[in-house]
């Protein structure tokens, strides 16, 4: 049997696709841009880390960041501790980075950030709705999370907003 059926690329989109890769123009102009973006996005992404003081890891190819929030959790960190921070993200900041633990990782605290999935104007939004996460969890001091409310968050979702009255609400 072919089981290939399913997922067949029509023949006239092959036709168009072959047309459009074998423009060499094209394709070298669409790889340049999309190396451009990917590394503004990537240097944005570093550069809140670092104003954040979050440890990394660098990526010198891809398009994630492996950084270690640990150091905000209650001690000894859980994995507990990393799914609320996570909920945390979700409920408050409207974001959603990948937990260490989904990716079978032994330390609590690891997060995926992948850094080209959104525009660069909305990565700077959710760079900055981290942030000002992270400063209301170092704020508060590292002790049972069982006490924080999301209101304790406040406005997370007015950062990083323009002036001009556009409202971006990421992953909702």
């Amino acid at each position: 049997e072919n089981l290939n059926n399913f997922s067949c690329v029509s023949h006239p989109i092959q036709l168009l696709t072959s047309d459009i890769l074998s423009d060499d123009n094209f394709v070298d102009s669409f790889l340049e841009d999309s190396r451009m973006l990917i590394v503004t996005s990537k240097k944005l992404c570093e550069r809140k880390l670092d104003e954040m003081i979050i440890p990394y890891v660098r990526a010198e190819a891809g398009i994630f960041i492996y950084a270690d929030f640990s150091a905000l959790f209650p001690q000894p960190a859980t994995f507990l501790d990393e799914a609320r921070f996570s909920q945390i993200l979700q409920n408050v900041a409207h974001l959603v980075l990948t937990p260490g633990s989904s990716q079978r990782d032994l330390r609590p605290g690891m997060f995926r950030i992948c850094f080209t999935w959104v525009s660069q104007e909305v990565l700077e939004i959710a760079m900055e709705r981290l942030s000002q996460v992270v400063y209301k969890l170092r704020k508060l001091g590292k002790f049972d999370w069982d006490d924080i409310t999301d209101g304790y968050f406040g406005y997370v979702t007015k950062c990083g907003i323009p002036k001009t009255g556009n409202h971006f609400n990421l992953f909702d």
